[in-house]
């Protein structure tokens, strides 16, 4: 989630770990952890993140463009 938002770059835990260390204030780390959490159980899934729904994705650099969802999909 910290790769995809941006918030955090890395490629190991340890690297992202550090990186939202040093961008999220440290009273807000707690906090922080369950949001991120959350969101990637929710919304922001691994294998099909679910753009379309999400409250990020005006802001978030890897959120897939909606119009292009639709058309693709052949929805009846």
């Amino acid at each position: 989630i910290a790769n995809r938002l941006q918030l955090a770059t890395g490629s190991t835990p340890l690297a992202v770990e550090q990186g939202l260390m040093k961008n999220i204030p440290k009273e807000k780390w707690s906090d922080a952890h369950h949001w991120l959490i959350w969101h990637g159980r929710k919304i922001c899934k691994a294998r099909k993140p679910a753009c379309d729904i999400c409250p990020l994705a005006p802001v978030c650099p890897s959120a897939e463009p909606l119009a292009g969802k639709d058309s693709s999909k052949g929805e009846k």
